[in-house]
C-alpha cells in the first residue's frame, strides 16, 4: 500500500499529499505499508508487511513493523 496523505482525516488534507518515490529495480514485498514522502532507494527490498516510515537507502533490505534495517542486499 502506497499512501500520500500524512493526516487523512485533515480538512486540508488534499493541499499536503506527497507521494512515494521508488528508485529503479526496488521490489516491495505483498502487504507491506510505505507513508507518505518516503524514498526508497535503487535495488532496495521492502519486506512482506513492513511498515515503511523512513527513506531507505540503496540496496537495503528492511523489515518489520516499523520497518528497520537489515542488512545491504547482494546486488
Amino acid at each position: 500500500m502506497l499512501t500520500n496523505s500524512k493526516f487523512p482525516a485533515s480538512p486540508n488534507s488534499k493541499e499536503n499529499l506527497n507521494g512515494v518515490i521508488i528508485g529503479k529495480n526496488a521490489k516491495i514485498g505483498a502487504n507491506s505499508t510505505i507513508l507518505p514522502g518516503v524514498k526508497i532507494g535503487p535495488n532496495a527490498l521492502i519486506g512482506a508487511g513492513a511498515v515503511v516510515t523512513q527513506d531507505v537507502e540503496e540496496g537495503m533490505i528492511m523489515i518489520g513493523n516499523p520497518a528497520k534495517a537489515h542488512r545491504k542486499s547482494g546486488y
